[in-house]
Order: structure tokens, then sequence, then C-alpha cells
């Protein structure tokens, strides 16, 4: 997490370094101005200018924040914190599901254009399956998940899907931890023609 202490010395550091700019602009204006004599600006005016610089460069110094760790352990910071996720774990997480999901879509897309035998059609089939529509079921039961696809739109689409249920119901998958079997059906639908 970010460390509250790095935030304070990276705001004495903006405020040290805005001192030290004006001193320095003070200086420059002292040095450009002609209506101050050339006397009085080396006996007391620039010795006291440049003094102020060199204490805005001490207290630039002084702010440094070099030695102060940006980031630290959600559990120094926060001592309820329990565990400290790691961004790239969590990438690495999501991409691992991902590449799951990606072949499981491939898989079923190959298998059915099996049944189906169109190049166009068989993707089209496929991707929009992993989303909830309406019409889509899944009832859990103590004998096993049942899941219920709507009809195919189209009329070559129900023998081929039909196909493939049978050919998954064939040896049905389970949940990790549930040994239960998922088990598909397909519904017939007002709408398929």
């Amino acid at each position: 997490m970010d460390n509250p202490a790095r935030k304070a010395a990276s705001a004495r550091v903006r405020e040290a370094e805005k001192a030290l700019a004006g001193a320095e602009r003070e200086l420059a204006t002292l040095l450009a101005d002609p209506a101050i004599m050339p006397a009085a600006k080396n006996t007391s005016l620039i010795p006291g200018a440049q003094k102020k610089i060199t204490a805005a460069h001490k207290t630039l110094d002084a702010a440094a924040r070099d030695t102060i760790s940006a980031k630290l352990p959600a559990n120094l910071i926060d001592p309820d914190a329990k565990v400290a996720l790691l961004r790239t774990g969590r990438r690495g997480l999501q991409m691992a599901l991902r590449l799951l999901a990606h072949n499981a879509e491939h898989w079923l897309s190959g298998r059915l254009n099996a049944y189906l035998q169109d190049d166009d059609e068989y993707r089209a089939i496929t991707r929009p399956d992993h989303h909830p529509r309406p019409g889509r079921h899944h009832h859990l039961h103590p004998a096993g998940h049942h899941r219920r696809t709507p009809a195919a739109r189209r009329a070559p689409r129900r023998p081929s899907l039909a196909l493939l249920i049978n050919e998954i119901n064939h040896t049905p998958p389970t949940m990790p931890g549930d040994q239960r079997p998922i088990t598909y059906q397909l519904t017939k639908s007002a709408q398929a023609t």
C-alpha cells in the first residue's frame, strides 16, 4: 500500500522547492532592479538573499524523501489487515481463467461443428452461450445440476445441439468439490422454427 509518511515527505519537498524557487526569484529581481543603488545591493541585500537561498537549500535537503519507502506491506499500515494480495497474483488468476474459458469455448465450438458442419454458424452459436440470457435456466437438485437451454431459432441448429448435449450428458461433468453430475437438456421454445 502507499506509505502515508512518503506522502507527507513529498508534500514537504514540494513546499521546500517552492520556497527555494521564491528565494531565487527574489535575488534575480533584486539584481535586475535599477532603482536600488549598487552599494546597498552589495553590502546587505545580495548577502541577505543568498542566506535565504542557502536556508531554502538546507530545508530542501532535510525534506528529502529518498530514505522513505513509497510502499509498505498492508499489515504495517493497517494492523487489522490479514493478507496483502498482490495485483500480479490477481492478474495471473484472471489470465488463467480467461485461458480456461477460451479453451472450453474452443472445444465446445469444435464439437458442435462436428455435428453442424457449418463453418459460418458454429462460432455464432457457442460464443453467446457463456452469458446468461432470458429463457436459460440452471436448476440445482440433490441428484445433480440441470441446465436448460432454449431451442435454437434455426431448424438445423436443434438436431446438432441435441447431439452435442447427448455427447456431454454421456459422461456428465461435475463441479470441483461437488460430485453431482451436471446434465443439459434442450427445451422447446415458442421462437423455434
